[in-house]
């Protein structure tokens, strides 16, 4: 068969319509592949990261607060107005985390941290009701016994998360 200049072109340029078709195709799937991969990295990964790194930041802040409490008076309503705030605020991180694509030993620790984390919040209150009342012996004793104990416990098992959080993937 003897196939023209004209045939010869028309088929070669096919061919490279083609192969650049296929380069497309394959560059694109890459692409979508490559978007989802980010996508999950954001979300399982850096949305995880930042609501613990949140949580730990404002968790210290409440701990701080009985100290500050006790050498100035003068701030006493604010920091007592600030933690229900940083209450709310911390429960958005954990919620933000919960929602977020977690391994098993994740989950295990993520309701380790909230377990202590709910002793903890639940025992502040007493012990600002103590200092109020003058009774600092007897809030001295209670937050050895009960917030300082169950603060540590949360600040250990949320670094816990943490670590394990950098590890994961």
């Amino acid at each position: 068969m003897n196939f023209g200049v004209r045939t010869k072109l028309f088929t070669s340029f096919a061919t490279l319509l083609t192969l650049i078709a296929g380069v497309g195709f394959v560059g694109w799937q890459n692409t979508k592949e490559l978007a989802a991969d980010a996508e999950e990295l954001y979300k399982n990964q850096l949305v995880g990261a930042v609501s613990l790194s949140n949580f730990d930041s404002d968790l210290w802040r409440l701990r701080y607060g009985f100290p500050q409490y006790l050498v100035q008076p003068e701030k006493r309503q604010d920091i007592r107005t600030e933690g229900p705030q940083l209450y709310q605020h911390i429960n958005q991180y954990l919620e933000t985390y919960r929602n977020i694509e977690l391994t098993p030993k994740e989950e295990k620790g993520l309701e380790k941290l909230e377990t202590a984390y709910k002793r903890y919040i639940a025992a502040r209150p007493k012990w600002f009701e103590l200092v109020d009342a003058g009774k600092l012996n007897e809030a001295a004793q209670y937050r050895a016994a009960t917030t300082t104990p169950f603060g540590a416990e949360t600040v250990e098992l949320l670094e816990a998360q943490i670590n394990l959080k950098q590890k994961i993937r």
